[in-house]
């Protein structure tokens, strides 16, 4: 028997190893009976992992962004799990444990700053967009401002690289 690694100071990732753990052997058996819907699951809940970690890892705005995208891969995991029971795969007593443990993840990825859009959110922005001519439309992006004799370059002449063929002539 292999012994486990050392828990880490950063509880959200131990929490989404745990979840994994308690859900694999349920992920096997949806996968049995729908592959797609148990590879999904299985890379949803590597997602919310992986992007937590990420996070921890990240400053600023690219730190809210990788929880917010393990916040949504987390969702995603519920959301399959719910399919599954739907489905007949597994019972809703089966998920419970790790339906527990991705409610803990959720909370904790909120209260690390995840940006997670609700439903009635998502419903007013595309009621907002839809039907309105000037937000439908997008406007054609600006050509980068690069003086005329670096056009052509690969590096910027001060690096020492490389020098603009227009200033080589």
């Amino acid at each position: 028997m292999q012994a486990k690694p050392p828990r880490s100071t950063f509880q959200v990732l131990d929490v989404a190893i745990e979840a994994i753990e308690s859900l694999a052997p349920i992920v096997a058996r949806i996968r049995r009976h729908d592959r797609d819907l148990g590879e999904q699951l299985r890379t949803a809940l590597s997602s919310t992992a992986l992007n937590a970690a990420e996070g921890n890892h990240s400053q600023g705005g690219h730190r809210i962004a990788r929880f917010s995208t393990a916040a949504g891969s987390n969702a995603e995991s519920r959301a399959a799990l719910r399919v599954a029971v739907a489905w007949g795969y597994v019972s809703a007593r089966d998920i419970e444990a790790g339906e527990a443990r991705l409610d803990r993840i959720a909370a904790m990825l909120y209260r690390l700053g995840a940006k997670a859009v609700t439903r009635q959110q998502e419903l007013r922005l595309s009621r907002r967009t839809v039907g309105n001519p000037l937000l439908e439309t997008t406007k054609p992006s600006r050509p980068a401002r690069t003086h005329p004799a670096l056009r052509e370059c690969f590096h910027h002449p001060a690096c020492g690289m490389r020098r603009c063929r227009a200033g080589q002539a």
